[in-house]
């Protein structure tokens, strides 16, 4: 795996399902609709075409795949710009334009909002009817001062904060509570798209090595060299160990590089080898697959830029044995 830098994003735990983290807009235990997803992603080139700004269009695009998780239309468009306003924080911190301290007070800044935004319908609704003129995402109805700073923390009620920075982390906690977090940043990511959902294929263990496989299919739209990472999650049922849980939810996270799979499917076809020796969910995967008979099968997919294609619609599929696999 290449090595990256990690940036730091905020906690959402307070935050509804349906918005778990940053750059992510899928509701816990719902899949992205693919119809509603397909429009969303075939929008992008014609606003393009249209000589639409950069910066809009991704608005845009963040907005409409909020609004096909199932956010309002009110709350898709505050949700947009935050994690619009997160993915610029970072860049400007990797590039060296902004410090740790101040990165790591707007991505509080942002979160604070985010909770009261989303506790708050009024205040969705006036930042939707806008404007809000110094970007701060307090609108400007409600904003005392609404010429504040550029990229400056403000209270809630538009004014600057009179908080002092928090002080800058050492690089090894950085990396820690980021990698925690779920957020990657990469530089070969700067101009990437918003990653294509990919598609579940399959999963089970491999007869004689008893490996454990998940297999993804994505065709991948991200530059050369940027980080691409999928997340897996399954959830089992039909137990056949009367001591295991009803059903069982387990998930892992592959770098592209991770993949298996060497033939001439290999662009389009990812293929994730859990074994024995594997450490953390993998280990768990292996441990725990073999003890039920169906399973339904989501995936995600992460780039280093920290945006995410949004949950595939989960697949429904009895556990299967395959043939060892002629990989390394």
């Amino acid at each position: 795996m290449k090595s990256i830098m990690i940036a730091l994003t905020l906690s959402l735990a307070a935050a509804p399902g349906w918005l778990a983290r940053a750059q992510s807009y899928q509701p816990q235990g719902v899949a992205l609709n693919k119809a509603c997803y397909d429009a969303a992603n075939a929008k992008p080139p014609i606003w393009k075409q249209q000589n639409i700004p950069a910066d809009t269009i991704e608005l845009r695009y963040q907005r409409e795949l909020a609004l096909c998780s199932g956010a309002s239309a009110d709350a898709s468009a505050f949700v947009a710009s935050i994690n619009f306003d997160l993915a610029r924080f970072a860049r400007r911190y990797l590039a060296g334009g902004m410090t740790s301290s101040l990165y790591i007070a707007l991505s509080r800044d942002r979160g604070r909002k985010l909770r009261h935004g989303l506790r708050d319908t009024a205040w969705l609704s006036a930042y939707a009817a806008g404007p809000d003129a110094d970007g701060d995402l307090v609108p400007d109805s409600r904003d005392q001062c609404p010429t504040s700073a550029p990229e400056s923390p403000t209270a809630d009620n538009g004014c600057p904060s009179t908080e002092p920075l928090p002080a800058a982390p050492d690089p090894a906690l950085l990396k820690r509570l980021t990698a925690k977090a779920g957020m990657m940043m990469d530089p070969d990511c700067a101009n990437a798209p918003v990653p294509r959902v990919a598609a579940p294929y399959r999963a089970g263990y491999e007869l004689i090595t008893g490996n454990y496989l998940l297999g993804v299919l994505h065709q991948n739209n991200q530059p050369n060299h940027c980080m691409v990472a999928y997340e897996v999650r399954l959830t089992y049922s039909a137990r056949k160990v009367g001591s295991a849980p009803p059903t069982l939810t387990l998930g892992a996270v592959y770098d592209r590089s991770e993949s298996k799979n060497t033939s001439n499917t290999a662009a389009y076809y990812m293929l994730f080898r859990n074994d024995q020796g594997s450490a953390g969910p993998k280990k768990a995967l292996w441990d725990l697959a073999r003890q039920y008979g169906r399973y339904k099968m989501t995936v995600r997919v992460m780039n280093g830029a920290g945006m995410s294609s949004g949950w595939s619609e989960p697949v429904d599929l009895p556990a299967a044995l395959w043939r060892p696999l002629k990989v390394q």
